[in-house]
């Protein structure tokens, strides 16, 4: 399991989201959450790299 800074909290919530997305997917294969978790990684990734482009100078040491 990857390892999350404070900042990166929401990033971390869509993880565990999309985590338990596939785990239900998985578990049913009836059920086709391919979209949602597609739409939640998107979120995820985006995320991301505005967390990243606002990274204090505290936030880089």
């Amino acid at each position: 399991m990857r390892s999350y800074l404070e900042f990166e909290k929401p990033v971390a919530d869509l993880d565990g989201r999309i985590h338990e997305l596939r785990s239900m997917a998985q578990g049913d294969g009836e059920i086709d959450l391919s979209g949602e978790i597609g739409k939640l990684e998107q979120k995820a990734h985006e995320t991301l790299s505005d967390l990243y482009a606002k990274l204090t100078p505290w936030h880089k040491t």
